[in-house]
């Protein structure tokens, strides 16, 4: 899949999901090797498991340095980064601070779900308020509605962007 990742030119993934205990930390450990390994840069990992982790990444593009964050709403494991409205806003104003950009990624909602859930319009707006520029949600499966918030992009969930269950 990392072929797939490059070819796709993805230089950023966040590992904050629902099944990011599968194969534990072993698993965790193998797959953030490869990423970086390949040019990819990790966020989404810094639980109390990969503490020594940073809270965001940063790529510069063009003189513009975008911070990256990630974080799952779904499952609480000491391997990723929970979503805890404390250490979002923490960690959300540290990076604004070293970043121009700040895009903040949840792993968040209710599979097959379309309208937002009031915790993610609750998450979505703290972060904005933290200082994000963007929040990206994904999960559901479904294309959910995107909202503006005092001017930032909230993407409730893209839907099936790169998967195989296409009957959803």
């Amino acid at each position: 899949h990392i072929e797939g990742l490059l070819y796709g030119g993805v230089d950023v993934a966040s590992l904050g999901n629902n099944h990011n205990a599968n194969y534990g930390k072993p698993g965790l450990d193998e797959t953030k090797k490869l990423l970086e390994d390949n040019g990819i840069l990790v966020t989404g990992l810094n639980g109390p498991v990969f503490k020594d982790t940073p809270a965001y990444v940063i790529k510069e593009v063009k003189g513009i340095k975008f911070a990256f964050l990630g974080y799952t709403d779904i499952s609480k494991t000491p391997l990723v980064s929970s979503a805890d409205e404390n250490k979002i806003m923490k960690e959300v104003s540290a990076a604004k601070k070293n970043a121009d950009v700040v895009i903040v990624q949840y792993h968040w909602g209710t599979e097959y779900l379309t309208p937002p859930e009031e915790r993610q319009i609750q998450l979505g707006q703290l972060t904005i308020d933290a200082g994000a520029d963007l929040v990206i949600g994904n999960h559901p499966h479904w294309i959910k509605p995107i909202q503006f918030y005092k001017g930032k992009l909230i993407t409730y969930g893209h839907g099936n962007f790169v998967f195989d269950q296409e009957w959803s």
